[in-house]
């Protein structure tokens, strides 16, 4: 912000004292102007820094209070369908339970690494890697969401190997095939 003060000529002239108190005052209200600023700044990092650390507590606990039944829940709908003992139409639907909990599974898993990446500086572990064996990795992934969908690649046969990092482009694939 910018303060101006003037002072028309004729007898309301400033004697050089006046003009120096003024000054003076300008600069302490510039400073004071200032701090609250920075106080201000301060606050809302302090405001952003407490609302990471919460969002980061809740997303932990969120992901132990879902994994676990969702992993009691792939072990039962196991149980069911090695059991050997349901009619074909119950153990589809066991089978039905098992993908569906995996898959939720997966989801919440990719929720937790997406918070991580937003928190923070992500390392990477970045190698030459051919691009078909990440692909290749990320339909395996899919298989059984891609079992009734034709799936076709087409690379280039001399396509380089891409320096990256396979664990999360894998994921990138696997995400980019579950969406289409």
């Amino acid at each position: 912000g910018v303060l101006a003060l003037s002072v028309p000529a004729g007898p309301w002239q400033l004697a050089p004292e006046q003009e120096q108190l003024l000054e003076t005052g300008a600069s302490l209200v510039a400073i004071a102007l200032e701090r609250v600023h920075y106080i201000q700044v301060a606050q809302e990092v302090q405001v952003q820094i407490e609302s990471e650390r919460l969002r980061n507590s809740l997303l932990g606990a969120l992901s132990h209070d879902l994994r676990t039944p969702l992993t009691a829940l792939v072990g039962l709908a196991d149980s069911l369908v090695l059991g050997g003992r349901l009619p074909a139409e119950e153990e589809e639907l066991a089978q039905a339970i098992r993908e569906e909990a995996l898959r939720t599974s997966a989801l919440v898993h990719n929720l937790l690494d997406m918070a991580r990446l937003q928190s923070g500086p992500v390392a990477l572990r970045k190698e030459w890697q051919p691009l078909e064996e990440v692909l290749g990795a990320a339909l395996q992934a899919r298989a059984n969401q891609l079992a009734r969908h034709p799936v076709r690649v087409e690379l280039a046969p001399d396509l380089p190997l891409l320096e990256l990092d396979a664990v999360l482009m894998e994921r990138v694939f696997s995400n980019l095939l579950e969406n289409a």
